[in-house]
């Protein structure tokens, strides 16, 4: 039975551990992985088809990963939240880095400094009523037109909504 959480041929078991939930992956090959982003990059590392790894990186959305156009092609970030607030990325290899400041120390490419700038730069909050309208926030044919919703990190379509008048519900059924 394929389940539509992970590739064809690739099975999956949620755990949960206090308020973060935990995806074990077991490839085709029966290589077991501790989430998308390190299935990404056996298959990356590996040299797997380009086809594959791409229908991987349209999994990584299940944890929360987002892509942005001022960031290198295959570049994913999410906001964590806890001592302060930081956004991670995973670069198009599948490597993790906690903040701009890693990509950074971590690189001499000009291009790809100035693209992290460009995203840094945008990363401006529109709504402060204790929450922010980013680009985690989409526009959904399934909310009346001019309100937004986000996905929230998991697997078991969990959505916040924003009405035009920025106010907050944290399910979508409570706006009705």
């Amino acid at each position: 039975l394929d389940d539509p959480r992970v590739p064809k041929g690739w099975m999956m078991k949620e755990r949960s551990n206090g308020s973060k939930n935990l995806v074990l992956l077991l490839s085709p090959e029966k290589h077991y992985f501790g989430g998308y982003r390190l299935a990404l990059k056996s298959m990356v590392e590996n040299n797997k088809p380009k086809s594959l790894i791409a229908e991987m990186r349209t999994f990584l959305k299940n944890e929360g990963w987002l892509q942005d156009s001022t960031l290198p092609e295959n570049w994913f970030y999410r906001s964590e939240i806890g001592k302060g607030k930081s956004i991670h990325f995973i670069d198009a290899k599948g490597d993790l880095f906690k903040n701009s400041l890693a990509v950074i120390k971590n690189t001499t490419d000009e291009l790809l400094i100035q693209s992290l700038n460009n995203f840094m730069e945008k990363q401006t909050t529109v709504y402060n009523g204790g929450k922010q309208v980013d680009s985690s926030w989409t526009i959904d044919p399934t909310v009346p037109p001019g309100w937004m919703i986000k996905n929230i990190r998991g697997l078991s379509n969990s959505f916040h909504v924003l009405s035009p008048d920025k106010q907050h519900f944290t399910c979508r059924f409570v706006y009705i």
